[in-house]
């Protein structure tokens, strides 16, 4: 399965990569992450309620670079909410 959505990436526009977030980053995940081809994006989580866990640790990846995902969306909103969690 891994070698076909590698294949599948290179020939695509647009890659939707979605891992489960129960389960986090396996290795795997990481090393189409890590080959991705430079090409718009969208990482999608299965589980929303791990959202942030899964975000934190692909922001931390050096060969990543900057995510935005739910997440980034959630922080503006605390920080817009006088620090207090967003619901």
């Amino acid at each position: 399965m891994v070698q076909r959505a590698a294949s599948s990436l290179l020939e695509s526009d647009l890659a939707l990569v979605m891992i489960d977030a129960y389960d986090g980053i396996t290795q795997e995940d990481r090393r189409i992450f890590c080959d991705l081809p430079k090409k718009p994006n969208f990482l999608i989580v299965n589980k929303i309620d791990k959202i942030e866990k899964v975000h934190n640790y692909l922001e931390s990846l050096p060969e990543i670079g900057k995510v935005l995902s739910l997440t980034s969306l959630i922080t503006v909103a605390e920080d817009l909410n006088q620090g207090k969690e967003f619901d």
